[in-house]
């Protein structure tokens, strides 16, 4: 391969992931860092009149609880995604107390993407779901599918934001082009690992906080090591070859 743009190319379309994800890249004109987006996944199931999910195939954003510790374990599911509390009984890397966060995966269409097909994925952590959420009240709970949305880059790195804002004059449902494309099921393209695997990251998990915590025993008190510990929401501004040595 030859060429430097020939390459930033391939990085861009390869990022080790069986999707495609978002990104509103942060070297454009600050008037640029925007996307014009339709959410093709609606924010809440259907229920019946006991409370039950119903299943009818209607498209629902997804979340999954995710492990993952910053050069130590590379992001891998929890065994156990319906509890909000860890469950050390049920999976190995909630046993050694490794950090877990929800991840949050939106489908949508952006606006003018050559590609007519490509569904993108939009994840988010914690931090960045409140921005979701206040955009979802401040349209008095109207579905989230139902309007363009413009989606607003502000700031770099860990102090990025996100804003939301509904295009005015774009109220519509779904269309029938975009209720044909596939949304990917998140849930199946990261499955929860093997146990033998899950107990090997355990392990190594559990080494390496035993190897920092005699490090710092034996280091001055100025050890910067925990400086590169990662934030909740970090995995949104890092370039995905780079954040995972193998894709989940």
């Amino acid at each position: 391969m030859r060429g430097l743009k020939k390459i930033g190319k391939f990085h861009e379309e390869n990022t080790g992931l069986p999707y495609h994800p978002f990104k509103i890249k942060d070297d454009l004109p600050k008037d640029k860092q925007f996307a014009k987006v339709r959410v093709l996944a609606h924010a809440e199931p259907d229920y019946d009149d006991e409370g039950g999910e119903i299943d009818n195939g209607k498209p629902v954003i997804q979340a999954i609880f995710m492990h993952q510790a910053f050069r130590v374990v590379n992001s891998t599911r929890c065994v156990n995604n319906d509890s909000a509390q860890p469950v050390p009984e049920e999976c190995p890397l909630c046993r050694v107390k490794c950090p877990r966060s929800l991840r949050t995966f939106i489908p949508v269409r952006v606006r003018n993407d050559e590609d007519e097909k490509r569904v993108q994925i939009i994840e988010y952590g914690r931090n960045h779901l409140t921005e979701v959420q206040n955009f979802i009240e401040e349209r008095e709970d109207a579905d989230i599918t139902g309007v363009d949305i413009k989606i607003k880059r502000i700031g770099k790195k860990k102090d990025t934001e996100y804003r939301w804002t509904p295009i005015l004059g774009t109220e519509r449902p779904l269309d029938e082009q975009e209720l044909a494309l596939e949304i990917p099921d998140m849930l199946a393209l990261i499955p929860v690992k093997e146990e033998s695997e899950l107990e090997k990251r355990a392990m190594e998990f559990e080494r390496a906080m035993k190897a920092k915590k005699v490090k710092g025993e034996d280091a001055d008190d100025d050890d910067d090591d925990d400086d590169n510990e990662e934030d909740d929401d970090d995995a949104d501004e890092k370039p995905r070859s780079k954040q995972r040595k193998v894709p989940f």
